[in-house]
């Protein structure tokens, strides 16, 4: 009877693991920089995504110098 069980949970951690591995694959290739460019998307629809980005860009640049500007003091230590 214990034998059924573990087989049984083996099976489904099986199971899981190949799954969780597809998940992994398919982030992996949308976090892609140039998976946009393999998908057939219109011109006009990449201008809509980046102006409604355009917004954000600016406070991700600045945090960027934020982290960027202490920089030389890390190095130094």
């Amino acid at each position: 009877e214990l034998v059924k069980v573990q087989v049984a949970l083996s099976n489904i951690a099986g199971k899981r693991i190949k799954m969780l591995f597809k998940k992994t694959e398919d982030v992996l290739k949308y976090l892609d920089p140039q998976y946009i460019d393999r998908i057939d998307v219109p011109d006009a629809m990449k201008l809509q995504f980046i102006l409604a980005e355009g917004q954000v860009i600016p406070s991700q640049a600045a945090l960027l110098e934020q982290v960027k500007n202490p920089q030389p003091i890390f190095d130094s230590a």
